[in-house]
């Protein structure tokens, strides 16, 4: 019934709830559970677009080091120049230092410690209830939802050249950018 469609399409079934696990045979089952869906490109993103960037380093984020070479050289790629002084600025304004591409190498490596440090959640023991303890679960989970969502903005901010994200986008002409024109 099942066997016509692409693991993509099976798992957006399963994600909706259109397919339940238990309706598929054993052996659609299993490619289930094994398959991966493919890495988004990185360089798919536009990076003089906020949301381009929040996106771009939370894919960077769920990917890891292995795309940090991909993640540095879309960076500089789409930087105007002086790219070498912009990217010694992201580096001192997220505090990992650094010069030119070392700068952006050490800023996204900062970027992904900075993203895996969980907090501890909440233990079963701690609670008289499981539905205390489920509850204090999915506050957990919510708040570590909105850190993550506070640390890519920081570092959207910190690539816009911006040190806080609350800071407007730069105006000033004496140095455009920091993006290259489409």
């Amino acid at each position: 019934m099942y066997d016509h469609l692409t693991m993509a399409e099976l798992n957006d079934g399963i994600v909706s709830g259109e397919i339940s696990l238990e309706m598929l045979p054993k052996h659609l089952q299993t490619a289930w559970y094994a398959w991966e869906p493919e890495p988004i490109d990185l360089t798919v993103y536009a990076l003089a677009n906020d949301e381009h960037r929040r996106e771009f380093l939370a894919q960077y984020c769920w990917q890891g080091e292995s795309v940090l070479l991909v993640a540095v050289a879309h960076i500089w790629g789409s930087l105007a120049e002086p790219r070498q002084a912009r990217c010694t600025r992201m580096g001192q304004a997220c505090g990992a230092g650094g010069k030119g591409k070392m700068a952006l190498v050490r800023m996204l490596r900062q970027l992904l410690a900075e993203c895996l440090e969980y907090p501890p959640m909440p233990r079963p023991d701690q609670f008289d209830s499981l539905e205390a303890w489920h509850q204090a679960s999915m506050q957990a989970f919510a708040a570590e939802a909105q850190r993550e969502q506070d640390l890519y903005a920081r570092y959207a901010a910190i690539l816009d050249g911006r040190p806080d994200p609350a800071e407007p986008a730069a105006t000033a002409t004496v140095i455009t950018g920091p993006w290259q024109q489409p």
